[in-house]
């Protein structure tokens, strides 16, 4: 009885500290919600980045454009 007990005990740790190691290795296996959450936002933060420097180029594309028509006009 005791042996069984103790077999029990250390058969769910040892199972609960390979669950922890997969899921930190190997987050595609696991699925590591964290993981994934931050991948997305990262995703979406990358994008967020890529519109604003669109919107930047513009801008200053426009600046340009109205400077030259100031420099023809003056």
């Amino acid at each position: 009885m005791e042996i069984d007990l103790f077999s029990f005990i250390l058969g769910a740790v040892f199972t609960g500290a390979l669950f922890v190691l997969i899921d930190r290795l190997l987050p595609f296996i696991g699925g590591n919600r964290r993981v994934r959450e931050l991948k997305r936002r990262v995703r979406e933060l990358e994008s967020k980045l890529k519109k604003k420097d669109a919107y930047i180029h513009k801008a200053i594309e426009d600046l340009k454009k109205q400077h030259g028509r100031e420099v023809n006009s003056g």
